[in-house]
């Protein structure tokens, strides 16, 4: 029989030696959240959050989940689904007025089913050079620096592309000295983002909600099945 007291302590060691070797590794905070399938969920966190202060990260402190947030839109499509508002073959054309899918290749005839799975051919507007170069709130943006900078001479050849590189790109025309500082990055605005990877969440809450999802919870064990194959 398992002791599920030594088999917590044991799993708690090993998450938490994981999460140092990042921190060593450079990593400023991280913080995980696990559950076994025998039911022992367990958080841990190393580091400080703001880097500033030098404040000590909190299991409950919230992070940008990313592409995680297309989990959540799924559940949501699909109890709709459940509730027979939606079906996997509804057509984005039968739910969304003209005005909105105008200039979208493929978008009317895109159904629930392929859009999820990714498949439908609507371009993503991600590649969109505008995007690119204005959809991240900034109008210019610098790279670190990572090396000291080159005392020697410098070529002349180059220049031609700076101004290429600046509209094009958004790319500041300077580099911040080196330093071993790090850039606080927490005011980035991720509402852009929306249903690709808007959601801010903690680990803790993350988990509960995956974990809802795998016992038929949140949508049904039929649609869960259908939520994980995967297809080509």
């Amino acid at each position: 029989m398992v002791d599920l007291c030594s088999e917590k302590s044991r799993v708690e060691k090993a998450l938490r030696a994981t999460l140092q070797e990042s921190v060593d590794a450079g990593v400023p905070e991280i913080v995980a959240a696990i559950s076994s399938s025998k039911g022992i969920p367990l958080s841990s966190s190393t580091n400080c959050a703001e880097i500033e202060t030098s404040k000590d990260i909190d299991i409950n402190n919230v992070f940008g989940i990313g592409s995680i947030t297309k989990v959540f839109v799924a559940v949501v499509i699909f109890q709709l689904i459940e509730e027979r508002k939606l079906t996997l073959s509804t057509r984005l054309g039968d739910i969304l007025p003209p005005d909105i899918l105008d200039g979208i290749a493929n978008a009317a005839d895109a159904t629930i089913d392929i859009l999820l799975n990714h498949t439908s051919g609507v371009e993503s507007w991600e590649d969109d050079p505008i995007w690119i170069a204005e959809g991240r709130g900034m109008r210019s943006t610098y790279f670190e620096g990572f090396e000291k900078p080159g005392e020697g001479p410098v070529t002349s050849r180059y220049h031609w592309a700076t101004e290429i590189f600046i509209k094009d790109a958004g790319i500041c025309p300077a580099f911040t000295r080196p330093s071993g500082f790090l850039i606080n990055a927490s005011a980035s605005n991720l509402s852009v983002e929306w249903t690709a990877g808007g959601i801010v969440s903690s680990a803790p809450d993350l988990l509960k909600s995956i974990i809802a999802l795998r016992d038929g919870r949140l949508a049904s064990p039929s649609f869960l099945e259908v939520m994980k194959t995967w297809r080509t």
